[in-house]
C-alpha cells in the first residue's frame, strides 16, 4: 500500500487541469489529430502538414507547461504571461511549418522543450542549486510514474479487451488498442506527470533516500571512473602508436560524458559526504572531460572531411560543443549552477532545429557540396547540367555518388538537384528518386552495401546485402536436361554443419557447406562443385545488386549442370558469410 501512495487521486490530475489549461487543450488537440489519422479523415491535403500539426501541438503542451511555471516562480501579470505564451507558440509554428523533414526536427525541439519544462522556474532567477535539484529530483520522479502510469493502463486494457476477444470469439477493430495507448501517452501519462511540479520553487527540504545513494556510490560514480580509466588508457595507446582515433570515438566519449553529468547532477548534494567513488567522480569529472572531448573533435573532423556532414554527425558536433562549454566552465569556475548543464543543452537544440545552420539545412549543403564535386571530377556535371559521362568512373566515386543521391532522396532534397537536369525536360520533381536520377549519368545505382570506400578503411567494412535476379519469375527452357531441381531454399548453418537436401526420385543430393560451395551429386556416383561464395564475391566487386540473371555452369564428371539463383542474401565482413540463398538447378547426364 506505501508503494500505492506514490500516485495520486483523480482530484489531483482535476487540480493539474486546472493549473496547466493551454497544456491540457495542447493535449486534447493532439489526441483529436490522431484520432482523425486513425479514422482516415482529412483535415488537411497534405499528410505531412498534418503530422506537422501534432508535432506543433505536442510542442505546444511543454511549451505553455514550462510558460505556466515561469509565470508562477517569476509572479507574472496575466498579460505577460499570455504574451509569453502566444510569442512562443507563434515561433514554434514557424519552427514546424518552415524547418527540415520531422524526424530530424522532432526530437530536437521536443528534447529542448522538455528540459525547459525542469528549468524554466530557474532562468532569470537566483534560486539556490540544491532548490534546482530538489525540483528536478520531484519532478523526474513525477515523469517516471507517469510513464509507469501510461503502460500500466495501456497494458491492462489492452489485455482485458484482448481476453474478451478470445473469450467470447468477438473480433475488436486494432484502433482500439491504439486509442488506448494514445489516451496514455497523450492525456493521461504527461498530466499525471505535471501533477508532480512543485509549486514551491525554494523548497531545499530533501535527504536523498538510500537507494539513490547506493545508486550513486557503488554504481554510477565506480562505472565513470573505470570508464575515465579505460579511455585515458585508450589515449596513451594513440600517443605510442600515433595512429589516429577509430571511427567509435565518438559513442565512447558521448557515453562517457552522459554517464559522467548524470553522476554529477543527480549526486550533487552528496558531492562532499558522498563515498570515496563519489566524490572522486564529481570532483574530476569536468577536466577529465577535456581530453575526450579533444579526440571526439578530432575523430568527427576526419569524418567530416572525408565524407562531409549529416545530420548524425551534426548532432555529435552539437554533442561536442555542449561537452566543452561545461567541461570549461565547471573546471574553471567553482560554484556553477546546475541549472547551466540543461539550459546550455537547451539552447544548442533549438539552435539546431531551424535556420540555415539548423542540422538539417546545414548538412544538405554539405553534401550537395560533395556530390557536385564529384560529378564535376568525373564529367558528369558540365555548366551546371547532368550529361552522361564518357570516363570510365571509378567503383569508389560512384558509390559515394550513389548513397549522396539516396541520402538526399531519403531526406526530401531531390528539389536541390533538379536544377542541374536540363530545363528543356519536364521533370516532375515528387516521382524523381534516386535509381532515375543516376541513371541519367550513364550508370546504374550502386546500392548500399558497397556505398563505402574499401581502401579507406573506415570503421565499419561489415555489410549485408541481397543479390537478386530480375528474370527468377520467368519461365526457363530446360531442352536438353535430364532432371530439374526445382527452386530450393538454404538457411545457411552457423555451427560449421554441412547444409543438404535429397530428391530420392531422381538420385540428386545437394550440399551447401560453410564456406559457400555448393555441390550436387547423382546416385552418390557423379558429383560436381560450384564456387558460389568466389561468384558471389566477384558480384559485390561490380557494385550492382541486380542481373539479368544470377548463373554458374560447368560440364565435368559426366554431368552438364546450370544453376540460377533468384537471391542470395550475403555479409561482407573481411570474409564473406551466406546467410540465405535459393537455387535451380538443371542436369543433364553425359
Amino acid at each position: 500500500m506505501k508503494a500505492l501512495s506514490f500516485f495520486k487521486s483523480v482530484e489531483t490530475l482535476k487540480d493539474t487541469v486546472l493549473r496547466f489549461p493551454l497544456s491540457t487543450l495542447c493535449a486534447l488537440i493532439t489526441f483529436f489529430l490522431i484520432a482523425l489519422s486513425l479514422e482516415k479523415v482529412k483535415l488537411f491535403d497534405d499528410q505531412i502538414l498534418h503530422a506537422r500539426m501534432i508535432g506543433l501541438f505536442i510542442s505546444g503542451f511543454f511549451w505553455c507547461a514550462a510558460a505556466q511555471l515561469f509565470r508562477e516562480s517569476h509572479s507574472l501579470s496575466n498579460i505577460v504571461y499570455y504574451s509569453l505564451t502566444v510569442t512562443g507558440f507563434l515561433a514554434l509554428t514557424a519552427m514546424w511549418l518552415m524547418s527540415g523533414i520531422l524526424q530530424y526536427q522532432a526530437p530536437l525541439i521536443g528534447g529542448a522543450l522538455f528540459l525547459l519544462i525542469f528549468s524554466a522556474p530557474y532562468i532569470l532567477n537566483q534560486r539556490s542549486p540544491h532548490a534546482f535539484w530538489v525540483f528536478q529530483h520531484t519532478l523526474g520522479v513525477g515523469a517516471s510514474f507517469g510513464f509507469l502510469a501510461a503502460m500500466i493502463l495501456w497494458g491492462g486494457v489492452s489485455a482485458a479487451l484482448a481476453s474478451i476477444a478470445y473469450l467470447f470469439e468477438l473480433k475488436i477493430d486494432w484502433r482500439f488498442y491504439v486509442y488506448i495507448w494514445v489516451f496514455a501517452a497523450i492525456l493521461l501519462g504527461p498530466l499525471y506527470t505535471l501533477s508532480w511540479a512543485p509549486d514551491r520553487f525554494d523548497d531545499e527540504a530533501f535527504d536523498p533516500n538510500k537507494g539513490l545513494k547506493f545508486i550513486l556510490n557503488w554504481i554510477l560514480a565506480p562505472l565513470v571512473i573505470v570508464y575515465m580509466v579505460i579511455l585515458y588508457a585508450y589515449f596513451v595507446k594513440i600517443g605510442v602508436t600515433q595512429e589516429l582515433p577509430r571511427g567509435q570515438m565518438a559513442n565512447m566519449t558521448i557515453g562517457f560524458a552522459a554517464a559522467g553529468i548524470v553522476t554529477y547532477a543527480t549526486g550533487w548534494p552528496l558531492r562532499e559526504e558522498g563515498g570515496f567513488f563519489l566524490r572522486t567522480a564529481v570532483k574530476w569529472f569536468f577536466p577529465a572531460l577535456i581530453i575526450p572531448i579533444l579526440m571526439q573533435a578530432l575523430a568527427i573532423g576526419v569524418r567530416i572531411d572525408a565524407y562531409g556532414l549529416t545530420e548524425k554527425r551534426y548532432l555529435v558536433c552539437l554533442a561536442a560543443v555542449w561537452f566543452a562549454v561545461l567541461a570549461v566552465l565547471f573546471t574553471l569556475k567553482k560554484n556553477i549552477h546546475l541549472k547551466v548543464i540543461p539550459l546550455v543543452l537547451i539552447v544548442l537544440l533549438l539552435l539546431a532545429s531551424f535556420g540555415p545552420w539548423s542540422a538539417y539545412n546545414l548538412s544538405g549543403w554539405s553534401q550537395t557540396k560533395i556530390v557536385e564535386r564529384l560529378m564535376t571530377e568525373n564529367g558528369i556535371l558540365q555548366d551546371g547540367k547532368i550529361v552522361e559521362s564518357t570516363q570510365d568512373i571509378p567503383l569508389e566515386d560512384r558509390a559515394r555518388i550513389s548513397s549522396i543521391i539516396r541520402y538526399m532522396y531519403e531526406t526530401r532534397r531531390m528539389d536541390t538537384l533538379a536544377g542541374w537536369i536540363d530545363a528543356s525536360e519536364k521533370i516532375d520533381v515528387s516521382t524523381l528518386n534516386a535509381n532515375k536520377y543516376i541513371a541519367r549519368m550513364g550508370f546504374e545505382f550502386v546500392h548500399e552495401p558497397y556505398s563505402y570506400n574499401r581502401k579507406a578503411k573506415i570503421e565499419d567494412p561489415q555489410r549485408k546485402f541481397n543479390l537478386r535476379s530480375l528474370k527468377q519469375h520467368n519461365i526457363h527452357v530446360v531442352t536438353g536436361y535430364d532432371y530439374v531441381i526445382p527452386q530450393t531454399h538454404i538457411i545457411a548453418k552457423k555451427d560449421g554443419s554441412v547444409w543438404s537436401r535429397h530428391w530420392p526420385e531422381t538420385g540428386l543430393k545437394a550440399f551447401f557447406s560453410e564456406n559457400g560451395v555448393l555441390t550436387l551429386t547423382l546416385r552418390d556416383k557423379k558429383k560436381i562443385a560450384f564456387d558460389v561464395a568466389k561468384y558471389a564475391r566477384g558480384l559485390a566487386d561490380s557494385g550492382q545488386m541486380q542481373y539479368e540473371n544470377l548463373m554458374l555452369e560447368k560440364d565435368q564428371n559426366g554431368l552438364r549442370v546450370k544453376v540460377l539463383f533468384p537471391y542470395m542474401s550475403v555479409e561482407i565482413s573481411g570474409g564473406l558469410t551466406f546467410h540465405r540463398l535459393s537455387f535451380i538447378a538443371y542436369v543433364d547426364e553425359r
